[in-house]
């Protein structure tokens, strides 16, 4: 065998035996650069499905209905015993529902029954897209309608004000001055269906605001649609968004279905601190979602309970980086 085709060997075992030995991640660089992209593309879209929405309603409002047609809407809706106004049945159409929050005249049974032509954009836009599980609106009077319909009257307090909550003052003109959709990034124990989710919301204007239309998303479906294996999602701010099991234990995260809804809803404590890489009691971990921003679109190697190697890829459309950590150990 002459020296050239030896040297050709030699420098092909070598190769094949340094590359068994290393690993350049390319795999999982593309997996985590794929996902981020799918997530950034649906995100948008849904952006742009709840803006249309939104606009819909005010034009609704606007809208002259015949009184036979008010007629037979109103048909559907009775007053319950401590003065709630909802529609009793509601078998392939959303429930509709005034707290009594704001005094019920005429005006304001109007806009109740008049919200339910919104119905069929709600419907069309929950059977598009598998990840939404509510669809809903809600005003600074008292109106909430939510599309599966929902038994509300078992849910809702006389004089309820909605206004109250962040899934409606986050959008609001005093939080919202741009009048644009709005993510909200940190879980909370939805109060309809008792699981953790997170939505994005959009005001409706007239005049004045309207209400502020929200898609709902649970995070287990989020996880489900998006989430490989050793990934979580971090918004810029730190609230973990969703996560597999396997990083509760490395970031010393306390079991989240222990947490009742006015903790995390209302009080806006338990989450903030306890699911927050920013305000972790571990240091170590609070330096890590430093590294995390300052490596947007790399590869790096860190160490916590041990050293791992981690991808990073920003989410633009939510301000967040969806993240891998593959142990080197």
């Amino acid at each position: 065998m002459n020296q050239k085709i030896m040297f050709f060997i030699v420098i092909l075992i070598l190769t094949v035996f340094l590359s068994g030995c290393g690993n350049n991640y390319s795999s999982d660089i593309k997996e985590v650069n794929d996902t981020a992209k799918i997530i950034e593309n649906d995100f948008l879209i849904l952006e742009n499905n709840i803006n249309k929405i939104a606009v819909s309603f005010s034009e609704i409002m606007e809208t002259e209905i015949s009184e036979k047609d008010m007629n037979d809407i109103k048909k559907k809706y009775k007053y319950s015993e401590n003065g709630i106004l909802y529609n009793p049945i509601y078998t392939d159409c959303s429930s509709g529902i005034l707290s009594g929050y704001h005094e019920i005249d005429e005006l304001l049974e109007e806009k109740l029954f008049k919200s339910e032509i919104i119905d069929k954009e709600f419907i069309n836009v929950y059977n598009e897209f598998a990840i939404i599980d509510q669809v809903y609106l809600n005003s600074n009077d008292g109106l909430l309608r939510i599309y599966p319909g929902a038994e509300l009257i078992l849910g809702v307090n006389p004089k309820e004000e909605f206004s109250e909550f962040h899934f409606y003052y986050l959008a609001d003109e005093e939080h919202n001055k741009e009048k644009k959709s709005v993510w909200l990034l940190r879980p909370y124990r939805d109060p309809v269906t008792q699981k953790w989710a997170v939505s994005l919301i959009a005001p409706s204007y007239g005049s004045e605001i309207l209400c502020v239309i929200g898609f709902d998303f649970l995070i287990d479906n989020l996880k489900k649609q998006y989430l490989k294996k050793d990934m979580f999602l971090v918004s810029s701010d730190g609230n973990i968004i969703m996560t597999d099991n396997s990083y509760d234990e490395i970031f010393g995260l306390p079991n989240i279905e222990n947490v009742s809804f006015y903790e995390s809803f209302m009080g806006e404590i338990y989450l903030s601190d306890s699911y927050n890489l920013k305000k972790n009691k571990d240091n170590r971990v609070r330096e890590l979602l430093d590294e995390i921003i300052k490596n947007n679109g790399e590869q790096f190697i860190y160490k916590l309970d041990r050293k791992y190697t981690v991808i990073v890829e920003k989410i633009d459309v939510i301000d967040s980086y969806l993240v891998k950590m593959i142990s080197m150990d």
